[in-house]
């Protein structure tokens, strides 16, 4: 019972620990974590998305598209959810969105605990010095300064787990644990962040090239071990191919098209002077108070992607590790040039090793800061080091340990509740006066220098008061509509389409605003995005003075609050989102389009820009009909009646996967107006259906589902093999 105590008490006290870090979630009152970002709140972005997931999976539909944001975006690939991530898929399928949110904060949480703690411990320390270590690394600034990136932190509190199966595997070529191996890869891919992927494979690749190394064996050994290791991770990426191909046709038609320049890549490198927050987070400020400052001459310093918390006394017992006398074992040199490889990543333009940003797959992503978490973890293995090292025999040792995992547990409480402010859940799902004033008026909706009074407040007030930015719900911006069932013309998305970029891009610059009387101007080129986007309301901080965008409403602050206030206005140019047109003009890129649309000649009322090759046809104007017979996410139908061969636009996002038929018979459909739908309808009675059925999701579904099977059945056979070897040891000693 002893024995089964002690082996139970590490997972005890992290229970306990995680409890207490994030109780007040829970209590008094269920709440959400409402940590600003720039511009907005990315912790309350992603948790609208799960709020949509929640309602799709619901409805037993795999969330593949949504028209509810930016004219419509593939979901698979934003980067803001794990929706095959089995734990995610658990959660959203059993609990209202803010409960799944906060229970995966409890779950990943335990897990990064429990795997750092069974990683340390295979490096042989005690237990006591393994449970410091799961403290320093899963209640670091790794952790804390990223809770509101959702995908960021579940991401990384995987990173242990698939280094100690990385370890066991190759140390002891055992095919199951390379199995394991394999399934936890591709369920950190399923949690859609590649970066924090390929920085968790880069660190094994470096610990267990140094180990196959340095040991002396045969060289076909050391063969079969980076052998193993290899068709583990090439297995993992094999069983994600569902959420991988997806990705890769979606890369194929983004902004990321092409590799990153170096500049972009090394954006937010680590400055030297942050290695002092790995001491103290705030020594240059705290953006909840404002005394942080968020943009400096060289640019944007951002707060949350460059502190690295750890606190001094893990920093004292790291020093004292690696420069104490004692023999070091293999792994701890390993975690040791673990931890230099990760500095000189994190300092990114500033390193000495700045060159690889010039290759794949360094170029592939910005913000080398974030191997902070690969820094991090290698401080936090040392320091379990050095305090396996520190004896002393005027002090009780289990007492000091005892006390030092207290101390550090607790200064990383009181800065995740000093710095993350929470909201109760059924305030977030209050309406605001402004979704309650078009609740009843049907239309799309753009936002437009919300952003501005946002930052603003930000960077003057900071959030230890959040009623503002509770207040700035009203702007109904994306994609906290999806809260209050409102659709925005805008998107706030990991990553978009070249055709949406460009869209969006003129949503914003073409607007022009003044900042000192906060008055604004639509110019000729917004007003006609607007109008061919079917955005018919408009929300700003800034007064539009044009006969064109009606004042309907003007949401003020409290009377105690000097906060801009936000102004409804309705666009009474819009056009209707499904319509046909007999006049268009033949292009051949999104540029041309842009240009044609641009010009004085081009009426969008009438007319639309197509890209393609084919020979242009004459059409006449006619009386037409539209009636809507279906209309979801991932399917559109209508009845249409024309009396002339015409062109019908919908102003929807163009996109790979979306078919179209006519009468049954599909038909192709063209790029219109930069981002929209187009085809060609001949004359008389039609039923046209608009099917999103992605052909890469349907290849990367096969390829996961033999993957699966093909895992499943190694699996069962590393087993099988196991009880016959027994079964054949009992046979043989009778």
């Amino acid at each position: 019972m002893k024995k089964i105590i002690n082996k139970l008490l590490p997972l005890f006290i992290f229970i306990i620990l995680t409890v207490i870090f994030y109780g007040n979630l829970f209590l008094p009152r269920l709440s959400v974590y409402f940590t600003p970002d720039l511009g907005r709140s990315d912790i309350i972005n992603i948790f609208s998305f799960r709020y949509l997931l929640t309602q799709l999976i619901k409805l037993q539909e795999i969330p593949l598209w949504t028209n509810q944001v930016g004219t419509g975006i593939p979901l698979l690939v934003s980067g803001q959810f794990s929706i095959f991530n089995i734990i995610d898929y658990i959660l959203l399928s059993f609990f209202p969105p803010a409960l799944s949110t906060n229970l995966l904060y409890l779950l990943f949480t335990l897990i990064a605990l429990l795997s750092t703690y069974g990683f340390v411990r295979y490096l042989k320390l005690s237990r006591s010095a393994s449970i410091f270590v799961a403290i320093v690394f899963s209640f670091s600034g790794a952790f804390i300064f990223r809770i509101q990136h959702q995908t960021v932190f579940t991401a990384s509190c995987l990173l242990p787990l698939v280094f100690l199966l990385a370890l066991r595997a190759i140390d002891k070529l055992n095919i199951r644990d390379a199995l394991i191996l394999a399934f936890v890869i591709s369920q950190q891919i399923f949690i859609s962040h590649p970066q924090y992927v390929f920085i968790t494979l880069l660190g094994i690749i470096i610990i267990s090239s140094y180990l196959i190394i340095i040991k002396k064996e045969r060289f076909s050994v050391k063969f079969k071990r980076i052998l193993l290791l290899t068709l583990a991770i090439v297995f993992g990426i094999t069983m994600s191919s569902i959420q991988i191909v997806p990705a890769f046709e979606f890369k194929s038609f983004s902004v990321r098209s092409q590799n990153l320049s170096f500049n972009n890549a090394t954006t937010q490198s680590f400055t030297p002077k942050y290695f002092l927050t790995l001491l103290y987070p705030f020594i240059f400020g705290n953006p909840a108070n404002a005394s942080y400052k968020l943009f400096n001459q060289q640019g944007i310093d951002i707060f949350w992607e460059k502190v690295a918390y750890t606190g001094l006394i893990p920093l004292i017992l790291v020093f004292f590790g690696i420069f104490n006398k004692a023999k070091k074992s293999d792994y701890e040199k390993a975690i040791i040039l673990l931890l230099t490889v990760s500095i000189f990543l994190v300092l990114g333009k500033y390193s000495p090793i700045l060159f690889v940003y010039l290759f794949p797959p360094f170029n592939y992503f910005q913000i080398p800061a974030r191997f902070l978490v690969l820094m991090i973890f290698s401080l936090s293995v040392l320091a379990g080091y050095g305090l396996e090292r520190w004896r002393s025999k005027k002090i009780n040792m289990f007492a000091a340990k005892f006390i030092l995992i207290i101390f550090v547990f607790l200064s990383s409480l009181t800065i995740v509740y000093l710095y993350h402010p929470t909201v109760p859940i059924k305030d977030l799902f209050e309406p605001p006066e402004s979704s309650t004033f078009l609740k009843d008026k049907p239309g799309r909706i753009y936002t437009s220098g919300g952003m501005w009074s946002y930052m603003n407040e930000l960077q003057t007030e900071g959030w230890q008061d959040t009623s503002y930015y509770l207040f700035a719900n009203n702007s109904l911006d994306s994609n906290v509509n999806l809260l209050y069932g409102h659709t925005q013309t805008g998107v706030y998305f990991g990553l978009l389409t070249q055709r949406q970029k460009l869209i969006q891009s003129l949503l914003i610059n073409e607007a022009k605003g003044n900042l000192v009387n906060l008055t604004a101007i639509s110019t000729p080129l917004h007003k006609k995005i607007l109008n061919l986007t079917s955005t018919r309301f408009l929300i700003s901080p800034f007064k539009f003075v044009d006969p064109d965008l009606q004042l309907l409403k003007t949401i003020t602050p409290p009377a105690t609050k000097t906060w801009p206030p936000f102004h409804i206005y309705e666009n009474i140019q819009y056009l209707p989102r499904i319509r046909f047109i007999s006049d268009y003009l033949l292009v051949e890129n999104e540029d041309q389009a842009l240009k044609t649309i641009n010009s004085k000649n081009f009426d969008p009322l009438t007319m639309a820009v197509i890209e393609g090759k084919f020979a242009k046809k004459n059409l006449k104007q006619s009386v037409n009909q539209i009636k809507l017979i279906k209309d979801t996410d991932q399917e559109l139908i209508v009845d249409v009646k024309n009396k002339s061969d015409s062109i019908l636009v919908i102003a929807d996002s163009f996109y790979p996967g979306w078919q179209a038929s006519v009468d049954g018979k599909q038909i192709k459909i063209y790029p219109a107006n930069i981002n929209q739908r187009a085809i060609f309808v001949n004359a008389g009675h039609h039923e046209v259906r608009f099917h999103y059925i992605s052909r890469s999701f349907e290849l990367g579904k096969r390829i996961s589902i033999a993957s699966f099977i093909v895992w499943i059945g190694l699996l069962l056979a590393t087993f099988l093999k196991v009880d016959h070897s027994r079964l054949g040891s009992k046979d043989g000693n009778v």
